[in-house]
């Protein structure tokens, strides 16, 4: 299998500021940012096109991410309305074509087959999509395409620690998240005078995060 090369570009020194995503050998560009960042994004022209995005939330006390995948003639504009409208929401992955080659009918596509992906992993996904959407139909050129472009979108997705659209177990969850939990530092405080049985005390730095 071969491996693939993610190009990430930070816009400034902080680590939590908007970034674009790359593929070596592919026309499509991600820009992953938060909700202080949607007044930027209209500044890109290249984002007053056709394009699919992902908006983002974290679950409390949860193993989930709570998402909405939704597409667009002109995706920033569309973001711009969502931080109007939606509040639940606190970071967002758009995707497009570097090469302006996605059409209404290819995003309409992408957006159906993301959807489809993601319903089938309900253990790390939850979808919040009040429909179903509807898709397009393509030439089965074009189908085959867009299917490389929607692997590369969950390739960048996935390895980025973004959204997790790995099928698990409930349980295998769990375990995960408990075994990370569960990390504990022990450390030994030696106090003179006491016998060797109470001689150590024992403190527990949980690596709770």
């Amino acid at each position: 299998m071969r491996g693939k090369s993610i190009k990430l570009y930070i816009m400034g020194e902080n680590y939590k500021n908007l970034k674009t995503a790359e593929l070596s050998n592919w026309t499509g560009k991600a820009y992953i940012g938060q909700r202080k960042h949607v007044q930027t994004l209209q500044g890109f022209e290249e984002l007053s096109a056709p394009g699919i995005y992902v908006l983002i939330s974290e679950l409390e006390d949860s193993f989930q991410k709570k998402i909405y995948i939704g597409e667009a003639d002109e995706v920033n504009k569309r973001i711009s309305d969502h931080f109007k409208n939606k509040d639940w929401w606190s970071d967002f992955v758009i995707f497009i074509s570097k090469d302006a080659n996605l059409t209404k009918s290819h995003v309409r596509y992408l957006e159906r087959e993301l959807y489809e992906i993601s319903k089938k992993n309900q253990t790390t996904i939850e979808t919040v999509n009040a429909n179903t959407p509807p898709g397009s139909k393509l030439p089965l050129s074009d189908c085959d395409d867009m299917k490389d472009f929607n692997e590369n979108i969950i390739f960048v997705l996935s390895n980025l620690g973004i959204i997790d659209f790995t099928k698990k177990k409930v349980t295998e969850i769990k375990e995960d998240i408990d075994q990370e939990r569960n990390k504990d530092t022990i450390f030994y405080l030696n106090v003179p005078g006491l016998s060797t049985v109470n001689q150590t005390t024992f403190l527990r730095a949980s690596a709770l995060y």
